[in-house]
């Protein structure tokens, strides 16, 4: 029999539990783990995946051995994912509005 790893589990904890894991690895110094753990859980759910820009600026830290720039990026994905749901929301919104376009 299979089993599945998979919880179901709000987004937002979801995303804390991310962010959790990144700082463990930051606090024993660990990070290439911590930016690999990081990016890789949040992109398993499609409504929490990062965009490809913090994903890049996330390898430009690691590349620079910038631990305080990555620590500052993962207390940020809270305001950034938060944001990004408001975002979803409303365009899911305008999509189920009827057209008012008066056909000209």
């Amino acid at each position: 029999m299979e089993r599945s790893l998979k919880i179901d589990m709000t987004r937002d904890k979801h995303v804390e539990r991310c962010k959790q894991r990144a700082f463990d690895y930051l606090d024993r110094s660990d990070l290439k783990n911590s930016v690999a753990s990081s990016i890789g859980s949040m992109n398993t759910r499609p409504d929490c995946e990062l965009p490809h820009y913090l994903a890049t600026l996330g390898a430009s830290l690691l590349t620079a051995n910038d631990a305080l720039g990555w620590r500052t990026l993962i207390e940020g994905l809270r305001r950034w994912s938060d944001d990004q749901a408001s975002q979803v929301w409303r365009s899911d919104l305008t999509r189920s509005k009827p057209s008012t376009s008066s056909g000209r």
